[in-house]
């Protein structure tokens, strides 16, 4: 996504980092996972508190550290301490099915961060009046009382949501 590299996407990533870098200080463990690559490769891995850190994607020739399908992620079940998603749900073919690999390979104390663009908000709004031209590669937008029913139905508990 070259738009990040721009005074836009610039910004945007060096607030994502802040937050995930503030939701990350008490999140320790040994296994920290970032599904789908956006902006630099250790944009968000530097901030992790646990012992190992993966970018796994499906895209070769992304820096990641693996490859693979996220509808069926080849990782042991219930093995991994934190997981997060940039923008990940908006451009996956089948977000509930990515969600669900994640409950499965999750700790049953393990943490979900989920970035993503608020349906209602501005950015939405540009992205479709510009034909999808101002956000390449979003797909979908995937507002928060969305996301919300969907990790419930998985039984996971919202512990904190935050709009930038």
């Amino acid at each position: 996504m070259d738009w990040l590299s721009d005074q836009r996407g610039k910004g945007l990533l060096w607030e994502e980092s802040r937050l995930v870098a503030q939701a990350l200080d008490s999140v320790f463990g040994d296994y920290f996972l970032q599904i789908g690559a956006w902006g630099p490769a250790d944009a968000f891995l530097k901030s992790a508190r646990t012992r190992s850190r993966y970018l796994v994607t499906n895209e070769p020739g992304k820096s990641a550290a693996l490859i693979m399908s996220t509808a069926h992620l080849g990782i042991a079940s219930d093995s991994i301490d934190a997981v997060l998603l940039p923008h990940t749900l908006e451009t996956s073919s089948d977000p509930h099915q990515l969600l669900r690999e994640i409950d499965r390979i999750l700790r049953p104390d393990g943490h979900l961060i989920v970035l993503g663009f608020n349906s209602p908000a501005w950015w939405s709004v540009r992205q479709r009046l510009s034909d999808g031209e101002f956000l390449p590669g979003i797909d979908r937008f995937v507002g928060e009382h969305r996301l919300v029913d969907w990790l419930q139905l998985l039984g996971f508990r919202t512990m904190q949501s935050r709009f930038y």
